[in-house]
């Protein structure tokens, strides 16, 4: 599976998981910080990409977003992402994903 696939999967499910009442579709990423240009970057290219995601972004009350998770394996593998949560169209926090696994990758 490519990073991106895992980018838009990952993506995906953190939108359909949040409960309901506008995300509030402008938030703006703050330019003197990459990794909030980054998700911005990444919701604008799913919203474009992949039309039946719009209903998710108009009925979020939150959304995290990993611009990109960092996978790697042989024998033992992992992946590592940093993210950003938005609530109420504002930048309120960073978020983590790491995981570990063994066996066939």
């Amino acid at each position: 599976m490519s990073m991106a696939m895992s980018r838009w999967i990952i993506l995906s499910l953190a939108c359909a998981l949040l409960v309901n009442t506008a995300f509030a579709d402008g938030w703006q990423a703050d330019p003197g910080r990459k990794l909030e240009v980054r998700a911005e970057r990444s919701i604008e290219r799913m919203k474009t990409g992949i039309a039946r995601s719009l209903p998710y972004f108009e009925d979020a009350y939150a959304i995290a977003v990993w611009p990109g998770v960092s996978r790697v394996g042989f024998g033992f593998g992992g992946a590592y992402g940093k993210g950003v949560v938005i609530e109420q169209g504002q930048s309120v926090g960073t978020v983590g994903y790491w995981q570990f696994s063994s066996g066939i990758q």
